[in-house]
């Protein structure tokens, strides 16, 4: 976890520096793979969090929240230059 948290922030001044569509790119392209690999991602859940692998929802939950953020990500920089 710590190596993914170190790695996450020494890729943060990069992520800032790309323009809105293309982080929207890599967002999408994470919702296509949250999506491909449900099951797999399901059940990496249900044995971090103890729980049964009928408990699908959070795997849906994450692919549709980075959906949402990837919608968002061009949003804000659009309105910016309205």
């Amino acid at each position: 976890m710590r190596r993914a948290i170190a790695a996450a922030e020494a890729a943060a001044p990069a992520m800032k520096a790309l323009g809105s569509w293309q982080r929207k790119e890599i967002l999408m392209h994470c919702v296509r793979q949250f999506t491909e690999r449900k099951e797999e991602l399901a059940m990496a859940l249900c044995v971090e969090a103890g729980k049964p692998i009928k408990a699908r929802g959070p795997a849906r939950r994450a692919a549709r929240g980075l959906a949402l953020r990837a919608s968002c990500a061009t949003h804000a920089e659009h309105a910016a230059a309205l």
